[in-house]
Protein backbone atom coordinates (compact mmCIF):
# COMPACT_ATOMS: atom_id res chain seq x y z
CA UNK A 1 0.00 0.00 0.00
CA UNK A 2 1.36 3.40 -0.99
CA UNK A 3 1.19 6.13 1.58
CA UNK A 4 0.51 9.55 0.04
CA UNK A 5 1.62 12.66 1.87
CA UNK A 6 -1.28 14.51 0.27
CA UNK A 7 -4.16 13.83 -2.05
CA UNK A 8 -2.74 13.21 -5.50
CA UNK A 9 -4.25 13.93 -8.88
CA UNK A 10 -5.00 10.22 -9.20
CA UNK A 11 -6.53 9.72 -5.81
CA UNK A 12 -9.73 11.76 -5.57
CA UNK A 13 -11.44 11.64 -2.20
CA UNK A 14 -14.87 13.32 -2.23
CA UNK A 15 -15.24 14.14 1.44
CA UNK A 16 -16.76 17.42 2.55
CA UNK A 17 -14.18 18.67 5.08
CA UNK A 18 -10.60 17.66 4.31
CA UNK A 19 -7.37 19.66 4.48
CA UNK A 20 -4.76 18.21 2.13
CA UNK A 21 -2.01 20.74 2.84
CA UNK A 22 1.54 19.42 3.33
CA UNK A 23 2.84 22.60 4.96
CA UNK A 24 1.07 22.44 8.30
CA UNK A 25 -0.30 19.82 10.60
CA UNK A 26 -3.46 18.21 9.29
CA UNK A 27 -6.40 19.98 10.98
CA UNK A 28 -10.15 19.41 11.09
CA UNK A 29 -12.17 22.50 12.08
CA UNK A 30 -14.43 22.44 15.09
CA UNK A 31 -17.83 21.09 14.19
CA UNK A 32 -16.65 19.20 11.13
CA UNK A 33 -17.36 15.51 10.84
CA UNK A 34 -14.95 13.27 9.02
CA UNK A 35 -16.60 10.25 7.45
CA UNK A 36 -13.62 8.01 6.79
CA UNK A 37 -12.66 4.48 7.70
CA UNK A 38 -9.13 5.60 8.49
CA UNK A 39 -7.84 6.26 11.98
CA UNK A 40 -6.27 8.98 14.08
CA UNK A 41 -2.61 8.32 14.92
CA UNK A 42 -2.74 10.86 17.71
CA UNK A 43 -3.51 8.26 20.33
CA UNK A 44 -3.40 10.79 23.12
CA UNK A 45 -6.65 12.34 21.94
CA UNK A 46 -9.99 10.86 22.89
CA UNK A 47 -12.46 10.73 20.01
CA UNK A 48 -16.24 10.89 20.40
CA UNK A 49 -19.34 10.09 18.43
CA UNK A 50 -18.77 9.18 14.79
CA UNK A 51 -15.45 11.06 14.56
CA UNK A 52 -12.46 9.25 13.11
CA UNK A 53 -10.05 12.11 13.79
CA UNK A 54 -9.75 14.74 16.48
CA UNK A 55 -10.37 18.40 15.77
CA UNK A 56 -6.62 19.21 15.96
CA UNK A 57 -4.95 15.97 15.01
CA UNK A 58 -1.18 16.03 14.50
CA UNK A 59 -1.07 12.47 13.28
CA UNK A 60 -0.91 11.25 9.73
CA UNK A 61 -3.73 10.04 7.56
CA UNK A 62 -3.32 7.08 5.24
CA UNK A 63 -4.79 7.91 1.84
CA UNK A 64 -4.71 5.49 -1.06
CA UNK A 65 -3.73 6.74 -4.50
CA UNK A 66 -7.04 5.63 -6.03
CA UNK A 67 -10.18 5.93 -3.97
CA UNK A 68 -13.68 5.55 -5.42
CA UNK A 69 -15.44 8.88 -4.88
CA UNK A 70 -18.96 7.44 -4.54
CA UNK A 71 -18.80 4.13 -2.71
CA UNK A 72 -17.42 5.50 0.60
CA UNK A 73 -20.67 7.37 0.99
CA UNK A 74 -22.86 4.35 0.39
CA UNK A 75 -26.20 4.11 -1.40
CA UNK A 76 -29.17 6.37 -0.74
CA UNK A 77 -31.18 4.84 2.11
CA UNK A 78 -34.86 4.49 1.16
CA UNK A 79 -36.15 3.50 4.60
CA UNK A 80 -39.43 5.39 5.22
CA UNK A 81 -39.22 7.06 1.81
CA UNK A 82 -42.78 8.25 1.16
CA UNK A 83 -42.35 10.07 -2.17
CA UNK A 84 -39.59 10.25 -4.76
CA UNK A 85 -39.99 12.27 -7.95
CA UNK A 86 -36.88 12.50 -10.10
CA UNK A 87 -36.57 14.23 -13.47
CA UNK A 88 -34.32 11.46 -14.86
CA UNK A 89 -35.41 8.25 -13.16
CA UNK A 90 -39.15 9.04 -12.99
CA UNK A 91 -41.23 8.83 -16.14
CA UNK A 92 -43.43 11.70 -17.29
CA UNK A 93 -46.46 10.18 -18.99
CA UNK A 94 -49.61 11.57 -20.53
CA UNK A 95 -53.17 10.45 -21.06
CA UNK A 96 -56.20 11.91 -22.81
CA UNK A 97 -59.18 12.53 -20.55
CA UNK A 98 -62.46 14.37 -20.75
CA UNK A 99 -62.10 17.95 -19.64
CA UNK A 100 -64.72 20.13 -18.03
CA UNK A 101 -67.76 21.01 -20.15
CA UNK A 102 -67.62 24.36 -21.93
CA UNK A 103 -70.31 26.56 -23.41
CA UNK A 104 -72.31 29.75 -23.03
CA UNK A 105 -75.87 31.05 -23.01
CA UNK A 106 -77.13 34.57 -23.75
CA UNK A 107 -80.32 36.10 -22.35
CA UNK A 108 -82.02 39.14 -23.90
CA UNK A 109 -85.21 38.58 -21.93
CA UNK A 110 -85.93 37.27 -18.46
CA UNK A 111 -86.08 33.54 -17.82
CA UNK A 112 -84.18 30.80 -16.03
CA UNK A 113 -80.87 29.00 -16.48
CA UNK A 114 -80.43 25.31 -15.72
CA UNK A 115 -76.83 24.44 -14.90
CA UNK A 116 -75.67 21.78 -17.41
CA UNK A 117 -74.40 18.35 -16.41
CA UNK A 118 -70.83 18.43 -15.15
CA UNK A 119 -70.69 22.23 -14.76
CA UNK A 120 -69.53 23.19 -11.29
CA UNK A 121 -68.56 26.82 -11.93
CA UNK A 122 -69.87 29.65 -14.12
CA UNK A 123 -68.98 33.26 -14.99
CA UNK A 124 -71.65 35.93 -15.58
CA UNK A 125 -71.87 39.37 -17.16
CA UNK A 126 -75.00 41.54 -16.88
CA UNK A 127 -75.89 44.89 -18.48
CA UNK A 128 -78.63 47.08 -17.06
CA UNK A 129 -81.09 48.80 -19.42
CA UNK A 130 -80.82 52.40 -20.56
CA UNK A 131 -83.14 55.14 -19.34
CA UNK A 132 -85.73 56.77 -21.63
CA UNK A 133 -85.39 60.34 -22.85
CA UNK A 134 -87.52 63.10 -21.34
CA UNK A 135 -90.29 64.74 -23.42
CA UNK A 136 -90.76 68.34 -24.32
CA UNK A 137 -92.92 70.50 -22.14
CA UNK A 138 -95.86 72.69 -23.01
CA UNK A 139 -93.54 75.44 -24.22
CA UNK A 140 -91.65 72.99 -26.47
CA UNK A 141 -88.63 73.12 -24.20
CA UNK A 142 -86.48 70.01 -24.75
CA UNK A 143 -86.00 66.84 -22.73
CA UNK A 144 -82.94 65.45 -20.97
CA UNK A 145 -81.26 62.26 -22.19
CA UNK A 146 -81.64 58.95 -20.37
CA UNK A 147 -78.73 57.51 -18.38
CA UNK A 148 -76.84 54.45 -19.63
CA UNK A 149 -77.10 51.08 -17.89
CA UNK A 150 -74.22 49.68 -15.82
CA UNK A 151 -72.22 46.54 -16.65
CA UNK A 152 -71.36 44.05 -13.90
CA UNK A 153 -69.55 40.69 -13.97
CA UNK A 154 -68.65 37.96 -11.49
CA UNK A 155 -66.37 34.95 -12.05
CA UNK A 156 -66.07 31.45 -10.62
CA UNK A 157 -69.52 31.11 -9.11
CA UNK A 158 -69.82 27.58 -7.71
CA UNK A 159 -72.81 25.68 -9.08
CA UNK A 160 -74.52 22.33 -8.75
CA UNK A 161 -75.39 20.60 -12.04
CA UNK A 162 -79.16 20.70 -12.56
CA UNK A 163 -79.87 23.66 -10.29
CA UNK A 164 -81.93 26.54 -11.66
CA UNK A 165 -80.94 30.21 -11.51
CA UNK A 166 -83.34 33.12 -12.08
CA UNK A 167 -82.42 35.50 -14.89
CA UNK A 168 -83.79 39.05 -14.94
CA UNK A 169 -83.09 41.21 -17.99
CA UNK A 170 -83.83 44.89 -17.65
CA UNK A 171 -86.21 46.56 -20.16
CA UNK A 172 -85.23 49.93 -21.57
CA UNK A 173 -87.07 52.93 -20.16
CA UNK A 174 -89.85 54.39 -22.32
CA UNK A 175 -89.45 57.88 -23.66
CA UNK A 176 -91.52 60.54 -21.92
CA UNK A 177 -94.34 62.23 -23.82
CA UNK A 178 -94.92 65.93 -23.88
CA UNK A 179 -94.64 67.20 -20.34
CA UNK A 180 -93.46 63.78 -19.01
CA UNK A 181 -90.16 62.36 -17.79
CA UNK A 182 -88.55 59.33 -19.41
CA UNK A 183 -88.86 55.95 -17.69
CA UNK A 184 -85.97 54.37 -15.86
CA UNK A 185 -84.17 51.34 -17.32
CA UNK A 186 -84.61 48.05 -15.51
CA UNK A 187 -81.80 46.23 -13.69
CA UNK A 188 -80.35 42.96 -15.01
CA UNK A 189 -79.42 40.25 -12.54
CA UNK A 190 -78.90 36.55 -11.82
CA UNK A 191 -80.28 35.17 -8.56
CA UNK A 192 -80.09 31.90 -6.66
CA UNK A 193 -83.10 31.75 -4.43
CA UNK A 194 -82.96 34.97 -2.44
CA UNK A 195 -79.26 35.56 -3.12
CA UNK A 196 -78.19 37.93 -5.90
CA UNK A 197 -75.11 36.61 -7.68
CA UNK A 198 -74.63 39.60 -9.99
CA UNK A 199 -76.63 42.79 -10.67
CA UNK A 200 -76.21 45.79 -12.96
CA UNK A 201 -78.65 48.63 -12.41
CA UNK A 202 -80.37 50.47 -15.24
CA UNK A 203 -80.03 54.16 -16.03
CA UNK A 204 -82.57 56.75 -14.89
CA UNK A 205 -84.93 58.49 -17.31
CA UNK A 206 -84.32 62.05 -18.49
CA UNK A 207 -86.63 64.81 -17.29
CA UNK A 208 -88.89 66.83 -19.53
CA UNK A 209 -87.36 70.23 -20.13
CA UNK A 210 -84.69 69.46 -17.55
CA UNK A 211 -81.85 67.31 -16.30
CA UNK A 212 -80.56 64.13 -17.89
CA UNK A 213 -80.96 60.80 -16.13
CA UNK A 214 -78.24 59.34 -13.89
CA UNK A 215 -76.20 56.42 -15.13
CA UNK A 216 -76.87 52.98 -13.67
CA UNK A 217 -74.53 51.64 -10.99
CA UNK A 218 -72.93 48.25 -10.30
CA UNK A 219 -74.92 46.61 -7.51
CA UNK A 220 -73.11 43.25 -7.28
CA UNK A 221 -69.85 42.39 -9.01
CA UNK A 222 -67.12 44.29 -10.85
CA UNK A 223 -67.53 46.55 -13.87
CA UNK A 224 -68.45 50.12 -14.83
CA UNK A 225 -71.34 52.52 -14.29
CA UNK A 226 -73.44 53.93 -17.11
CA UNK A 227 -72.90 57.47 -18.33
CA UNK A 228 -75.31 60.22 -17.34
CA UNK A 229 -77.73 61.63 -19.88
CA UNK A 230 -77.25 65.17 -21.10
CA UNK A 231 -79.52 67.96 -19.85
CA UNK A 232 -82.39 69.28 -21.95
CA UNK A 233 -83.23 72.97 -22.40
CA UNK A 234 -85.43 74.91 -20.03
CA UNK A 235 -85.61 77.68 -22.54
CA UNK A 236 -87.33 77.75 -25.90
CA UNK A 237 -84.82 75.88 -28.05
CA UNK A 238 -84.66 72.86 -30.28
CA UNK A 239 -81.52 71.35 -28.69
CA UNK A 240 -82.02 68.26 -26.48
CA UNK A 241 -79.81 66.14 -24.24
CA UNK A 242 -77.98 63.13 -25.65
CA UNK A 243 -78.25 59.70 -24.03
CA UNK A 244 -75.57 58.29 -21.74
CA UNK A 245 -73.37 55.41 -22.86
CA UNK A 246 -73.49 51.96 -21.24
CA UNK A 247 -70.83 51.01 -18.71
CA UNK A 248 -67.85 48.84 -19.57
CA UNK A 249 -65.81 46.04 -18.01
CA UNK A 250 -63.30 48.38 -16.39
CA UNK A 251 -64.63 51.89 -16.99
CA UNK A 252 -67.77 54.02 -16.98
CA UNK A 253 -69.84 54.93 -19.99
CA UNK A 254 -69.53 58.35 -21.60
CA UNK A 255 -71.94 61.12 -20.68
CA UNK A 256 -74.49 62.41 -23.17
CA UNK A 257 -74.09 65.99 -24.34
CA UNK A 258 -76.16 68.72 -22.79
CA UNK A 259 -78.46 70.71 -25.09
CA UNK A 260 -75.89 73.48 -25.50
CA UNK A 261 -72.74 71.34 -25.49
CA UNK A 262 -72.75 69.63 -28.87
CA UNK A 263 -70.55 66.57 -28.41
CA UNK A 264 -71.19 63.48 -26.32
CA UNK A 265 -68.56 62.00 -23.99
CA UNK A 266 -65.98 59.31 -24.72
CA UNK A 267 -66.66 55.84 -23.46
CA UNK A 268 -64.53 54.84 -20.48
CA UNK A 269 -62.00 51.99 -20.66
CA UNK A 270 -62.81 48.34 -21.14
CA UNK A 271 -65.56 48.40 -23.76
CA UNK A 272 -67.63 51.21 -22.27
CA UNK A 273 -69.87 53.08 -24.72
CA UNK A 274 -69.73 56.71 -25.77
CA UNK A 275 -72.50 59.15 -24.96
CA UNK A 276 -74.73 60.63 -27.65
CA UNK A 277 -74.36 64.15 -28.95
CA UNK A 278 -76.93 66.90 -28.71
CA UNK A 279 -78.04 68.70 -31.81
CA UNK A 280 -80.40 71.13 -33.40
CA UNK A 281 -84.00 70.40 -34.23
CA UNK A 282 -84.57 66.63 -34.13
CA UNK A 283 -80.91 65.66 -34.16
CA UNK A 284 -80.06 64.76 -30.54
CA UNK A 285 -78.85 61.18 -30.28
CA UNK A 286 -78.91 58.16 -28.04
CA UNK A 287 -75.92 56.80 -26.16
CA UNK A 288 -73.94 53.80 -27.37
CA UNK A 289 -74.48 50.27 -26.09
CA UNK A 290 -71.93 47.67 -24.94
CA UNK A 291 -71.38 44.06 -25.97
CA UNK A 292 -71.46 40.99 -23.74
CA UNK A 293 -68.69 38.92 -25.36
CA UNK A 294 -65.98 40.36 -23.15
CA UNK A 295 -63.75 43.37 -22.86
CA UNK A 296 -62.72 45.27 -25.98
CA UNK A 297 -62.27 48.78 -27.31
CA UNK A 298 -64.42 51.60 -26.02
CA UNK A 299 -66.70 53.90 -27.95
CA UNK A 300 -65.22 57.28 -28.91
CA UNK A 301 -66.86 60.62 -28.23
CA UNK A 302 -69.67 61.51 -30.60
CA UNK A 303 -69.82 64.70 -32.61
CA UNK A 304 -72.54 67.31 -32.49
CA UNK A 305 -75.69 65.64 -33.68
CA UNK A 306 -74.07 62.21 -33.89
CA UNK A 307 -75.06 58.94 -32.28
CA UNK A 308 -73.20 57.64 -29.28
CA UNK A 309 -70.58 55.07 -30.30
CA UNK A 310 -71.00 51.56 -28.99
CA UNK A 311 -68.31 49.82 -27.02
CA UNK A 312 -66.79 46.61 -28.41
CA UNK A 313 -69.65 44.44 -29.65
CA UNK A 314 -72.26 47.08 -28.79
CA UNK A 315 -74.47 49.06 -31.15
CA UNK A 316 -74.38 52.81 -31.70
CA UNK A 317 -77.32 54.83 -30.47
CA UNK A 318 -79.67 56.49 -32.96
CA UNK A 319 -82.42 58.28 -31.08
CA UNK A 320 -83.03 55.19 -29.01
CA UNK A 321 -80.11 53.92 -26.96
CA UNK A 322 -77.77 51.40 -28.54
CA UNK A 323 -77.79 47.76 -27.47
CA UNK A 324 -77.03 46.85 -24.80
CA UNK A 325 -77.74 49.46 -22.13
CA UNK A 326 -77.55 52.73 -24.08
CA UNK A 327 -79.51 55.71 -22.75
CA UNK A 328 -82.03 57.45 -25.05
CA UNK A 329 -82.05 60.95 -26.46
CA UNK A 330 -84.40 63.58 -25.09
CA UNK A 331 -87.23 65.07 -27.16
CA UNK A 332 -86.83 68.22 -29.22
CA UNK A 333 -88.68 70.17 -31.91
CA UNK A 334 -91.22 68.14 -33.84
CA UNK A 335 -90.13 64.99 -31.93
CA UNK A 336 -91.96 65.83 -28.74
CA UNK A 337 -91.66 62.36 -27.16
CA UNK A 338 -88.31 61.19 -25.86
CA UNK A 339 -86.71 58.11 -27.38
CA UNK A 340 -86.59 54.71 -25.65
CA UNK A 341 -83.63 53.34 -23.72
CA UNK A 342 -82.00 50.10 -24.88
CA UNK A 343 -82.72 46.79 -23.16
CA UNK A 344 -80.16 45.06 -21.01
CA UNK A 345 -78.74 41.56 -21.35
CA UNK A 346 -77.18 38.67 -19.39
CA UNK A 347 -74.55 36.18 -20.59
CA UNK A 348 -73.25 33.09 -18.79
CA UNK A 349 -70.09 31.21 -19.81
CA UNK A 350 -68.44 28.09 -18.42
CA UNK A 351 -65.41 25.91 -19.08
CA UNK A 352 -61.69 25.79 -18.26
CA UNK A 353 -59.65 28.96 -18.61
CA UNK A 354 -62.63 31.22 -19.32
CA UNK A 355 -63.35 34.35 -17.28
CA UNK A 356 -64.44 37.94 -17.65
CA UNK A 357 -63.31 40.47 -18.63
CA UNK A 358 -61.12 39.00 -21.39
CA UNK A 359 -59.97 35.40 -20.89
CA UNK A 360 -61.48 33.26 -23.66
CA UNK A 361 -64.86 34.99 -23.36
CA UNK A 362 -66.04 34.77 -26.98
CA UNK A 363 -68.28 31.91 -28.10
CA UNK A 364 -66.77 28.41 -28.07
CA UNK A 365 -68.15 25.15 -29.36
CA UNK A 366 -70.34 23.74 -26.57
CA UNK A 367 -69.50 20.31 -25.27
CA UNK A 368 -66.83 18.45 -23.32
CA UNK A 369 -63.39 18.74 -24.95
CA UNK A 370 -60.61 16.20 -24.64
CA UNK A 371 -57.69 17.26 -22.46
CA UNK A 372 -54.17 15.85 -22.29
CA UNK A 373 -52.95 15.45 -18.72
CA UNK A 374 -49.34 14.82 -17.73
CA UNK A 375 -48.12 12.83 -14.72
CA UNK A 376 -44.78 12.63 -12.91
CA UNK A 377 -44.13 9.07 -11.75
CA UNK A 378 -43.41 8.40 -8.09
CA UNK A 379 -40.54 5.88 -7.81
CA UNK A 380 -40.82 5.39 -4.05
CA UNK A 381 -43.08 2.39 -4.60
CA UNK A 382 -46.04 4.13 -2.96
CA UNK A 383 -47.91 4.98 -6.20
CA UNK A 384 -48.19 8.72 -5.54
CA UNK A 385 -47.78 10.18 -9.00
CA UNK A 386 -48.00 13.97 -9.38
CA UNK A 387 -50.52 15.50 -11.80
CA UNK A 388 -49.46 18.62 -13.70
CA UNK A 389 -52.01 21.43 -13.80
CA UNK A 390 -52.38 24.24 -16.36
CA UNK A 391 -49.82 22.55 -18.58
CA UNK A 392 -50.72 22.39 -22.28
CA UNK A 393 -47.68 20.38 -23.41
CA UNK A 394 -45.04 18.14 -21.90
CA UNK A 395 -43.29 19.74 -18.92
CA UNK A 396 -40.04 17.90 -19.66
CA UNK A 397 -37.17 20.28 -20.48
CA UNK A 398 -34.11 18.21 -21.32
CA UNK A 399 -33.31 16.24 -18.17
CA UNK A 400 -35.46 18.43 -15.94
CA UNK A 401 -39.08 19.46 -15.29
CA UNK A 402 -40.08 22.99 -16.28
CA UNK A 403 -42.64 25.22 -14.55
CA UNK A 404 -43.99 28.46 -16.04
CA UNK A 405 -45.44 30.95 -13.56
CA UNK A 406 -47.09 32.91 -16.37
CA UNK A 407 -49.43 29.94 -16.93
CA UNK A 408 -49.83 29.18 -13.20
CA UNK A 409 -48.27 25.75 -13.77
CA UNK A 410 -47.84 23.41 -10.80
CA UNK A 411 -48.11 19.72 -9.93
CA UNK A 412 -50.27 18.17 -7.23
CA UNK A 413 -50.45 14.78 -5.55
CA UNK A 414 -54.22 14.53 -6.06
CA UNK A 415 -54.54 10.94 -7.17
CA UNK A 416 -55.74 11.92 -10.65
CA UNK A 417 -53.29 9.56 -12.32
CA UNK A 418 -54.81 6.19 -13.14
CA UNK A 419 -54.57 4.05 -10.02
CA UNK A 420 -52.50 6.66 -8.15
CA UNK A 421 -53.09 7.66 -4.56
CA UNK A 422 -53.59 11.18 -3.27
CA UNK A 423 -50.97 12.27 -0.75
CA UNK A 424 -51.23 14.94 1.94
CA UNK A 425 -47.60 14.63 3.08
CA UNK A 426 -46.21 13.83 6.52
CA UNK A 427 -48.67 15.50 8.86
CA UNK A 428 -49.23 16.22 12.53
CA UNK A 429 -46.15 16.38 14.75
CA UNK A 430 -44.40 13.51 12.99
CA UNK A 431 -40.73 13.58 12.06
CA UNK A 432 -39.96 14.19 8.40
CA UNK A 433 -37.31 15.14 5.87
CA UNK A 434 -38.25 16.93 2.66
CA UNK A 435 -35.62 17.44 -0.02
CA UNK A 436 -36.07 19.41 -3.25
CA UNK A 437 -33.68 20.37 -6.06
CA UNK A 438 -34.73 23.37 -8.13
CA UNK A 439 -33.26 26.02 -10.41
CA UNK A 440 -35.02 29.42 -10.71
CA UNK A 441 -34.93 31.31 -14.00
CA UNK A 442 -34.18 34.58 -12.22
CA UNK A 443 -33.30 35.89 -8.78
CA UNK A 444 -35.33 38.32 -6.69
CA UNK A 445 -38.62 36.60 -7.50
CA UNK A 446 -40.96 35.28 -4.80
CA UNK A 447 -42.01 31.65 -5.32
CA UNK A 448 -43.31 28.67 -3.37
CA UNK A 449 -41.70 25.54 -4.89
CA UNK A 450 -43.29 23.15 -2.36
CA UNK A 451 -46.34 23.32 -0.12
CA UNK A 452 -49.03 21.43 1.78
CA UNK A 453 -51.09 21.74 4.95
CA UNK A 454 -53.51 24.57 5.70
CA UNK A 455 -52.65 28.21 6.37
CA UNK A 456 -53.68 28.22 10.00
CA UNK A 457 -51.65 28.24 13.19
CA UNK A 458 -49.03 25.52 12.94
CA UNK A 459 -50.87 23.59 10.21
CA UNK A 460 -48.98 25.01 7.22
CA UNK A 461 -45.78 23.57 5.72
CA UNK A 462 -44.65 25.73 2.80
CA UNK A 463 -41.24 26.37 1.25
CA UNK A 464 -40.91 30.01 0.24
CA UNK A 465 -38.24 31.85 -1.75
CA UNK A 466 -38.21 35.54 -0.83
CA UNK A 467 -37.46 38.53 -3.04
CA UNK A 468 -34.15 38.74 -1.13
CA UNK A 469 -33.26 35.21 -2.31
CA UNK A 470 -33.76 33.69 1.12
CA UNK A 471 -35.18 30.22 1.65
CA UNK A 472 -37.98 30.04 4.23
CA UNK A 473 -40.23 27.42 5.73
CA UNK A 474 -43.61 28.94 6.59
CA UNK A 475 -45.78 27.36 9.28
CA UNK A 476 -48.73 29.77 9.49
CA UNK A 477 -47.80 30.78 13.04
CA UNK A 478 -44.18 31.60 12.36
CA UNK A 479 -41.27 30.83 10.06
CA UNK A 480 -37.65 29.81 9.85
CA UNK A 481 -35.25 30.91 7.15
CA UNK A 482 -31.70 30.68 5.89
CA UNK A 483 -29.54 33.54 4.73
CA UNK A 484 -29.34 34.75 1.12
CA UNK A 485 -28.39 31.47 -0.49
CA UNK A 486 -30.63 31.02 -3.54
CA UNK A 487 -28.67 31.15 -6.82
CA UNK A 488 -29.57 30.79 -10.49
CA UNK A 489 -27.80 27.42 -10.38
CA UNK A 490 -29.14 24.28 -8.76
CA UNK A 491 -30.35 24.66 -5.18
CA UNK A 492 -30.71 21.48 -3.15
CA UNK A 493 -32.53 22.05 0.13
CA UNK A 494 -33.28 19.53 2.84
CA UNK A 495 -35.66 20.45 5.65
CA UNK A 496 -35.82 18.22 8.72
CA UNK A 497 -38.40 18.09 11.49
CA UNK A 498 -36.71 15.84 14.07
CA UNK A 499 -38.18 12.99 16.02
CA UNK A 500 -39.96 14.19 19.14
CA UNK A 501 -43.37 14.33 20.65
CA UNK A 502 -44.03 18.07 20.29
CA UNK A 503 -41.72 19.73 17.75
CA UNK A 504 -41.55 23.52 17.58
CA UNK A 505 -40.26 25.82 14.84
CA UNK A 506 -36.87 26.15 16.57
CA UNK A 507 -36.36 22.39 16.16
CA UNK A 508 -36.32 22.60 12.35
CA UNK A 509 -32.95 22.10 10.62
CA UNK A 510 -32.18 23.13 7.03
CA UNK A 511 -29.37 22.06 4.72
CA UNK A 512 -28.43 23.99 1.57
CA UNK A 513 -26.33 22.08 -0.97
CA UNK A 514 -25.11 19.63 1.67
CA UNK A 515 -24.25 22.23 4.30
CA UNK A 516 -26.38 22.82 7.39
CA UNK A 517 -27.49 26.44 7.69
CA UNK A 518 -27.62 28.88 10.56
CA UNK A 519 -31.28 29.85 10.80
CA UNK A 520 -33.35 32.85 11.77
CA UNK A 521 -36.72 31.98 13.29
CA UNK A 522 -39.89 33.95 13.92
CA UNK A 523 -42.01 32.80 16.89
CA UNK A 524 -39.68 29.82 17.08
CA UNK A 525 -41.31 28.27 20.14
CA UNK A 526 -44.64 27.82 18.34
CA UNK A 527 -45.63 24.24 17.64
CA UNK A 528 -45.56 22.32 14.36
CA UNK A 529 -48.72 20.30 13.73
CA UNK A 530 -49.17 20.10 9.95
CA UNK A 531 -52.72 19.79 8.62
CA UNK A 532 -53.94 17.09 6.25
CA UNK A 533 -56.66 18.95 4.32
CA UNK A 534 -54.60 19.66 1.20
CA UNK A 535 -52.46 17.51 -1.07
CA UNK A 536 -48.76 18.09 -1.62
CA UNK A 537 -48.16 20.74 -4.31
CA UNK A 538 -44.97 21.30 -6.29
CA UNK A 539 -44.06 24.44 -8.22
CA UNK A 540 -46.64 26.64 -6.49
CA UNK A 541 -48.92 26.81 -3.45
CA UNK A 542 -52.21 26.65 -5.38
CA UNK A 543 -54.27 26.07 -2.24
CA UNK A 544 -52.96 29.35 -0.80
CA UNK A 545 -55.24 31.20 -3.20
CA UNK A 546 -54.29 34.70 -2.07
CA UNK A 547 -50.60 34.16 -2.88
CA UNK A 548 -49.87 30.89 -4.74
CA UNK A 549 -46.54 32.33 -6.01
CA UNK A 550 -45.94 29.84 -8.81
CA UNK A 551 -42.33 28.98 -9.61
CA UNK A 552 -40.63 29.98 -12.84
CA UNK A 553 -37.80 27.53 -13.45
CA UNK A 554 -36.88 23.86 -13.33
CA UNK A 555 -37.26 21.06 -10.82
CA UNK A 556 -35.05 17.96 -10.68
CA UNK A 557 -35.97 16.09 -7.50
CA UNK A 558 -38.55 15.90 -4.73
CA UNK A 559 -38.13 13.44 -1.86
CA UNK A 560 -40.23 13.05 1.30
CA UNK A 561 -39.20 10.79 4.19
CA UNK A 562 -41.31 10.10 7.25
CA UNK A 563 -38.19 10.21 9.45
CA UNK A 564 -35.38 12.65 10.20
CA UNK A 565 -32.39 11.90 7.99
CA UNK A 566 -28.90 12.20 9.41
CA UNK A 567 -26.30 14.70 8.22
CA UNK A 568 -24.48 11.93 6.34
CA UNK A 569 -27.66 10.73 4.61
CA UNK A 570 -28.41 14.24 3.37
CA UNK A 571 -24.83 14.59 2.09
CA UNK A 572 -25.11 11.25 0.29
CA UNK A 573 -28.28 12.37 -1.53
CA UNK A 574 -26.70 15.71 -2.42
CA UNK A 575 -23.52 13.99 -3.68
CA UNK A 576 -25.56 11.58 -5.81
CA UNK A 577 -27.38 14.55 -7.35
CA UNK A 578 -24.11 16.35 -8.13
CA UNK A 579 -22.68 13.25 -9.80
CA UNK A 580 -25.56 13.39 -12.28
CA UNK A 581 -24.81 17.00 -13.20
CA UNK A 582 -21.09 16.39 -13.80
Amino acid sequence: MTVAARLSGVGTFSAFEFDDTTNTSFSISVGSTVFSNEFDENTSTTLSGSQRMSATSTGGVIVLDSINEIDPFGDVDTTNLELHLDSVDSNVTSTTVSGNPQGQQDFTSSGSFTVPTGVTSINIVAVGAGGGGGGTDNNDETGGGGGGGALAYVNTISTTPGESLTITVGTGGNGGGRGANGGGGGSSSVDRGGTTLVQANGGSGGQHAGAGGAGGTVNTGSGGAGGAGGAGSNGNTNDAGGGGGAGGYSGNGGAGAAFNDGNGGDGGSGGAAGGGGSGTSNASRGGGGVGILGEGTSGAASADGASGNGGSGGANGVYDGGLYGGGAAGAAGDRQTGADGANGAVRIIWGDNRSYPSTNTTDVTPGTPSVTEYYWEDISGNNRDATFKNTTNTPVEGNFIGFDSANSEYAVLDGAATGASAYTGVTGTNARTILIAFKPDALGVVSKPFSYGTNTAGNRFTFNVTSNNEFQVLFGNGSTQTGSVITTGWNVFAVVVPTGGSPVINDVRIWSNGIEQTLTTVTGTNSINTGSTTNVEIGGAEHETASPDYMNGQMAKVMIYSRALSDLEIKVIYRSFLNRLV
